[in-house]
């Protein structure tokens, strides 16, 4: 899924993450994507998930898988998870989200 979507985007095309009560799974691939993508913290992807999705619903299991994969993307990455909005520490191409999170 990961590689399907970063082509994607690099092919300048869009993607839509969707399931049929658009809660587990789609919020399971996309918290998976800017896990890995952006380094971010399960709880900062979380935050900007309700953000965006203010009756989000995720079942336990799937918070549960999430952290695990956490762990794993944790320790495969060079650089600390961000777990802050502080802008200073952005990475530079996650600034638009922290942006649009900080400016809600």
């Amino acid at each position: 899924m990961f590689a399907f979507i970063e082509n994607s985007l690099c092919l300048g095309d869009q993607v839509l993450v969707h399931s049929v009560s658009n809660q587990n799974r789609s919020c399971f691939v996309i918290s998976l994507y800017l896990l890995k993508k952006y380094k971010w913290s399960l709880s900062k992807v979380l935050d900007f998930l309700l953000f965006r999705k203010p009756d989000l619903e995720m079942r336990h299991s799937v918070h549960t898988q999430l952290h695990r994969l956490e762990s794993l993307v944790s320790k495969a990455a060079t650089l600390k998870m961000s777990s802050t909005w502080d802008p200073k520490q952005s990475s530079g191409s996650d600034l638009v989200y922290v942006n649009t999170y900080l400016n809600a």
